[in-house]
């Protein structure tokens, strides 16, 4: 299948997969074709914005779900996450690679701190180790678009070498910094 590419924003993706290196990932990752390909049928119409903002970035950007919908899909293939007060689940989910919204803000080299936010206020800090091989969740594993099992859950941050904790339901924001140097006096 051709790939062609999705404008939005004032620029145009293509091969996402490429950029953020997932098809040398041994994460469970899959490539996959587009939003065709996911389910067979449209994205539904859902009003949510994810937001990735701080010093850490070269510029802010805010993707709809219209955007994240039309992007490349990965899928995680019988990822497991581990639960600290639940049996461990184990799924797959389809969605659209974290590294290729962080390419898109221009993510800056070096060590960052990760703030993610929920829209119910929910917050995790973490660095990009704990988000390594992650994807913004829009469809499980059977290709069911999330916002129309739980309509009020749309997206799942799934990061499948972190626990439980870093699965962020509903995530809207995500906050890069550079961490503050160490053995400052003040």
């Amino acid at each position: 299948m051709t790939m062609k590419p999705q404008r939005f924003a004032g620029f145009a993706f293509a091969g996402t997969l490429a950029i953020c290196g997932c098809q040398k990932d041994t994460g469970g990752r899959v490539a996959s074709g587009g939003p065709q390909a996911r389910s067979g049928q449209e994205a539904p119409a859902v009003k949510w914005n994810l937001e990735l903002t701080g010093s850490g970035l070269g510029r802010p950007v805010t993707f709809t779900y219209e955007q994240l919908a039309a992007m490349e899909i990965t899928r995680l293939e019988n990822v497991r996450q581990q639960m600290s007060h639940f049996p461990d689940k184990v799924e797959s989910w389809q969605g659209v690679a974290l590294d290729s919204l962080l390419a898109e803000a221009q993510i800056k080299p070096g060590p960052m701190r990760f703030t993610l936010v929920a829209a119910d206020g929910y917050k995790m800090e973490c660095t990009r180790a704990h988000l390594r091989s992650a994807i913004i969740a829009l469809q499980d594993g059977s290709g069911r678009w999330l916002a129309e099992i739980g309509r009020r859950r749309p997206i799942k941050l799934v990061p499948p070498h972190a626990t439980g904790d870093y699965w962020v339901r509903n995530l809207v924001q995500i906050i890069v910094e550079a961490p503050a140097p160490s053995g400052s006096s003040g």
